[in-house]
């Protein structure tokens, strides 16, 4: 660790699986929980590094290390340099960046409200996410169709298709899907229904 961000030479790295179901927040606990584990068991080691000094290490730690590594895996020391050519670059997340683009794919549209959630969170207008996700339905009045709402949980099923499980309508409470739809939508009346007996 140095003075820049996500720079300087790397004292020890463990890599994970992302979990199709995992959120950002689900991911942090898992990557902060790994990563103080990491530091137990590094510091130790650590502390020799520094004891040994810089030019020892080359004759003395590799033994120590050698057999430090065999009983707790791949982590290294003395300090690795990053490859930076290896490295991935973002920006500043944005309220706007969050906004659902209903024309890209369903695991897409899943991958965005995972990544952003809580914040900035993944959101359209109310009128887009009836239209995306329910087809031929209507509003019970138009002038909610350019309220916010917030994605809160989605999952897709067995054939892949996006499902939406939690939404939170701008200024009210959040709410399943199911709520969602007998609060938001009219109901839609079959002409065609046999009468019963």
């Amino acid at each position: 660790m140095d003075e820049k961000i996500d720079h300087g030479p790397i004292l020890a790295q463990q890599k994970i699986k992302i979990a199709p179901t995992d959120t950002l927040e689900q991911l942090l606990i898992k990557l902060f929980s790994i990563g103080g584990n990491l530091l137990i068991k590094l510091l130790p080691l650590w502390k020799n590094y520094q004891d040994l000094g810089a030019k020892a290490v080359q004759k003395e730690l590799p033994a120590l290390y050698r057999k430090w590594h065999a009983k707790n895996g791949k982590l290294f020391l003395p300090p690795k340099p990053q490859d930076h050519t290896q490295a991935t670059h973002t920006k500043k997340f944005t309220r706007e960046d969050g906004r659902i683009n209903w024309r890209k794919s369903d695991e897409e549209i899943d991958r965005l409200v995972k990544a952003l959630t809580p914040w900035p969170g993944a959101w359209c207008l109310l009128g887009e996410i009836t239209r995306a996700q329910i087809p031929n339905s209507k509003l019970r009045t138009s002038n909610l169709k350019d309220k916010r709402v917030k994605i809160l949980q989605t999952h897709l099923d067995k054939q892949g298709k996006l499902v939406v499980d939690r939404v939170q309508v701008e200024g009210k409470k959040t709410i399943n899907w199911e709520e969602f739809k007998a609060g938001y939508l009219k109901r839609q009346s079959n002409k065609h229904a046999k009468p019963k007996d």
